[in-house]
């Protein structure tokens, strides 16, 4: 009987021992992260681009895959597509009419190594049709392999596109570019902007751990009620840090909601790139918003970093003068309310740029955005301009990039506008990046307009337009009978000489003598003797828009006097 009772004991520890470890191999199991693949919500006014990002997360020991998206081709259509630098080294290919539906998209990709990095597998671009509606965005099958063509289990995240013609306002999440010697540590917050019916949200960060080392992280404390993680090793990737917050109360506060610290490790530029983010409203539904990254600039100890509070002469950091400045800018003019004119963007100094976009924001109660044209020296570049940016009705965005250096100086893209109603206009650059062959940002200046709109009982003083070819009015003449000067307006001194072109007597040639001669001509201020002879370039006696153009456009470079 002892016997017995041995061998049911012996059995059972076994049956128990392999229960655990049965059970430690299925906790194992499950618990290992999965791929997501994943696309982006959207908003889009009906007659709009947008773009949708599929990203993929966790790509150990992906070698290859494939995914077929549907979406509803009654409320928008399939413009083009690029695929992401992540599949770079792949075979790949998209069919954007899969089996001839007309609402399918099937994209395959291969390659003879595993994926290095995660990110953006493809971006594609769409144009929403005049009907509003919401498109789903749906994963219909989806496929990825290892390296013996074994499929690798993985989760999938659908979206949506939202066509209305009701104005929308996207959040926006972003991190602060920033400059830091090599050696010192740096602090980057990240901010949330226009954070409407949000409860909660993740989002996941990649860093160049080559050149920065996390340090530490605080969470701000607009945060105290909400649930909230910061994992700086996720997936083990060792540059990838993952931040969640959740909570029962609504986020509607803009700021900042955690700041890192890095330290920098060696010079040189380090992306700092949101691979992926989520927000979620009270739900528990995808709230779409938009992203912007940035980067950390890391010099030596013996260099200057770019910062103006480290910088002795600030003011020659964004002079158009310096030739090895890159610059983006657009040009003052004056119209009359009603006319449809054309805003030209142009670059300057454009050498070893492979890319990069800008936003401009206008007035749109004086202006009207009819349509834009890319410059021809573009086309061989992936391009996209979004006329009315996260919904606001007042915002531009433009982005390009290719595979060769742009190196030119010119005209980008044309913005073409209505003048609704007399008044200035500005037309102002929010934010503006430009990449090299790697990837890093260059260091871009730029430079801002002014769109004076008169009425059309006023008389704009553009050469063409002027009736008094007879009269010269030179500039010993101190007062000039036919000009208003405001009470508010300074009237500038007198100088024993000139620079032509030198408006304000600075001793060199900027955007800033531009502004003078813009607003000189359109009455709102006066310049005499000297000062008058340096704004008056064309030598016609008069100051004009004309003479601003000319001034503006030498400034930056790209012409003479």
């Amino acid at each position: 009987m002892t016997v017995y009772k041995k061998i049911v004991c012996i059995a059972l520890s076994l049956i128990l021992t392999f229960s655990v470890f049965s059970a430690i191999i299925c906790f194992t199991t499950v618990a290992k992260t999965e791929p997501i693949l994943s696309a982006e919500n959207k908003t889009a006014k009906p007659g709009q681009q947008l773009s949708v990002d599929i990203n993929l997360s966790d790509v150990s020991g992906i070698y290859g895959g494939n995914f077929t998206i549907e979406y509803d081709s009654s409320l928008m259509t399939v413009d083009s597509f690029a695929f992401g630098s992540i599949v770079s080294d792949c075979t790949k290919n998209c069919n954007t009419n899969y089996q001839s539906k007309g609402n399918l998209i099937r994209v395959t990709f291969s390659g003879a190594s595993e994926l290095s990095s995660v990110g953006t597998l493809i971006t594609l671009s769409f144009t929403a049709k005049e009907k509003t509606g919401s498109s789903l965005l749906k994963f219909v099958s989806y496929k990825l392999y290892d390296e013996n063509g074994n499929s690798i289990p993985l989760t999938v995240n659908n979206a949506s596109v939202k066509v209305t013609s009701e104005p929308v306002t996207v959040p926006e999440i972003a991190i602060e570019s920033t400059n830091v010697k090599k050696g010192e540590s740096v602090s980057v917050p990240v901010t949330i902007t226009d954070a409407d019916n949000i409860y909660g949200g993740n989002f996941t960060l990649q860093y160049d751990n080559d050149l920065l080392e996390i340090e530490s992280y605080s969470f701000d404390s607009k945060l105290d009620n909400y649930t909230k993680n910061c994992n700086t090793d996720y997936q083990a990737a060792g540059n990838l840090i993952r931040f969640t917050f959740s909570g029962t109360d609504e986020y509607n506060t803009d700021g900042t909601v955690i700041v890192f610290t890095f330290k920098a490790k060696t010079n040189g530029t380090a992306q700092l790139k949101f691979i992926n983010c989520k927000m979620y409203d009270g739900n528990g539904f995808s709230v779409e918003i938009e992203t912007i990254s940035g980067n950390i600039s890391i010099t030596d100890n013996s260099e200057t970093t770019t910062q103006l509070e480290t910088s002795t002469k600030p003011e020659e950091t964004t002079s158009p003068n310096n030739h090895d400045t890159l610059m983006v800018f657009v040009e003052s003019i004056i119209v009359k309310e009603g006319e449809q004119f054309s805003v030209p963007v142009n670059i300057n100094g454009a050498s070893n740029v492979y890319g990069g976009n800008f936003t401009i924001q206008y007035d749109n109660e004086l202006l009207k955005l009819e349509s834009y044209s890319f410059d021809e020296k573009l086309d061989a570049y992936t391009k996209n301009c979004n006329t009315d940016y996260q919904s606001k009705g007042n915002r531009i965005r433009f982005t390009f990039n290719g595979t060769e250096g742009y190196g030119q100086n010119g005209v980008l893209i044309y913005l073409n506008f209505i003048a609704k109603m007399d008044g200035n206009a500005k037309l102002e650059f929010t934010d503006c990046k430009m990449y090299d062959d790697n990837g890093s940002a260059v260091e871009v200046n730029t430079s801002s307009a002014l769109i004076n709109i008169l009425k059309n009982s006023e008389s704009t003083t553009r050469p063409e337009t002027t009736t008094r070819p007879e009269t010269t009015t030179r500039p010993e003449t101190t007062t000039r009978p036919e000009t208003t000067t405001k009470p508010e307006n300074t009237t500038r001194p007198i100088i024993p000489d000139y620079i032509l072109g030198d408006a304000n007597g600075d001793g060199k040639v900027t955007a800033a003598d531009a502004r003078i001669v813009l607003r000189t001509s359109a009455k709102l201020e006066t310049l005499e003797g000297n000062l008058f002879l340096a704004a008056d370039v064309n030598k016609d006696g008069k100051i004009t828009a004309a003479d601003a153009r000319k001034i503006l456009r030498v400034s930056a470079k790209i012409d003479t006097f």
